[in-house]
């Protein structure tokens, strides 16, 4: 249920060129949408200061001490260069989890290729910011999964 959110949150939005097969949208449309800026990647809120994104961010940059932004309160704007200059809330990431033991590989696959999720908890969680609750249940095939 977690990989679902994220599959499908994760390419919902993301600066210029970084999204593979993505949909354009507003930080307004995705306000659980957090940009791991450090790591050029982003991140979904699960939980208040909980942000679900992969493991491969981690090492490239979203690491204790580095900073996240909450987009929900981030700029409508784009810049002349097709960027949005306010991404949003700056929030200091004070841990990073990595998912090291949910699977071994065992037919010399490289752990990278699996296990690519991680949890990076921020150190304060702003008033009125959202985040997208995991499911608690099982979901049918084909159903829409995000509000």
């Amino acid at each position: 249920p977690i990989l679902i959110g994220l599959t499908l949150v994760g390419g919902s939005y993301s600066l210029p060129a970084s999204a593979v097969e993505g949909n354009d949208v507003l930080p307004s449309d995705v306000p659980y949408m957090v940009y791991l800026k450090d790591a050029h990647c982003s991140g979904t809120l699960i939980a208040p200061k909980t942000v679900l994104t992969a493991h491969h961010c981690i090492g490239s940059g979203a690491q204790k001490g580095n900073h996240a932004y909450l987009l929900h309160s981030g700029s409508q704007e784009v810049d002349e260069n097709g960027r949005i200059p306010n991404p949003g809330i700056k929030v200091k990431i004070v841990e990073a989890y990595t998912a090291d033991h949910i699977f071994e590989p065992s037919n010399g696959i490289g752990r990278d290729e699996f296990d690519d999720i991680a949890i990076v908890e921020l150190e304060s969680m702003p008033e009125g910011v959202t985040f997208l609750p995991v499911a608690n249940q099982s979901i049918p095939l084909g159903a829409e999964v995000f509000p």
